[in-house]
């Protein structure tokens, strides 16, 4: 087990997840029967909800972390607090469905997310183990999911 990663990625996953906003993804225009584009727009608003929920709670649990936590309380909040919220809205976005023609980017996203999820919590991957999951998730147009406020 690298405890290194683990804390890097910890402190990756909390940064990039702790911050929320109210700022919401510019609609497309809508196609020519109206019905794609509004359908996305929809998708999007009920998908950014889902990830602003998560960002709240793991930013709640975080407070209570401090500025500079202990290597073993970072590590506690990643393996008890950030982790399970994650997997947790990957499922509750798997259950969403996405408009026709946008099913593969989402599957691509979500199971980016399941890899950086998997890498985490094995304390392998990248130093940032969600960078691919949210460079998908903002092409997309996505608002509060994929945010990075580092």
């Amino acid at each position: 087990m690298k405890v290194p990663s683990l804390l890097l990625a910890a402190a990756v996953v909390v940064s990039m997840l702790s911050g929320c906003s109210d700022d919401k993804a510019a609609p497309e225009e809508p196609e020519a029967d109206g019905s794609s584009a509004l359908a996305k727009a929809e998708f999007i608003e009920q998908a950014d909800a889902i990830c602003r929920a998560t960002n709240e709670r793991i930013q709640e649990a975080g407070e209570a972390l401090g500025d500079s936590p202990e290597p073993a309380d970072a590590f506690q909040h990643l393996e008890e607090v950030v982790l399970p919220e994650l997997s947790a809205q990957a499922k509750a976005l798997r259950e969403l469905t996405p408009p026709d023609g946008d099913v593969a980017t989402i599957e691509e996203m979500l199971d980016a997310l399941d890899a950086a999820l998997d890498a985490a919590g094995e304390g392998s991957g990248d130093d940032d183990p969600l960078v691919t999951a949210n460079q998908i998730a903002l092409d997309y147009g996505f608002g509060e999911c994929g945010k990075n406020d580092e």
